[in-house]
């Protein structure tokens, strides 16, 4: 009876909320520095290149979620889940799952 309800706890899907503020937020792009080579500097030129932060949240969080799925896929464990509530993951899979993710 005792494996058996060790299994059984062992099985039971946890979801555990991890904060990735940090690793889908996009590095600031300092693309506006002067140039100072004297040529630009008289026709006062400065590249500006402006990154939109909303399709690089987005892109980084599916690489989140796909780095997820392939540990999880690597495991055979094909039920485990991802969510996202702002700039949270919220995985949900063995402690295997999170251990790894971790």
């Amino acid at each position: 009876m005792t494996p058996i309800l060790l299994t059984i706890l062992l099985a039971n899907p946890i979801t555990r909320i991890y904060d990735v503020s940090d690793l889908i937020t996009p590095p600031p792009q300092f693309t506006n520095a002067p140039n100072f080579s004297i040529s630009t500097g008289i026709y006062g030129s400065f590249p500006i290149v402006v990154t939109n932060e909303k399709i690089v949240r987005m892109s980084n969080k599916k690489k989140l979620e796909n780095m997820v799925y392939e540990i999880a896929e690597s495991m055979d464990e094909y039920d485990a889940t991802v969510r996202w509530w702002g700039n949270s993951m919220m995985v949900t899979g063995s402690k295997e799952l999170h251990r790894r993710v971790r």
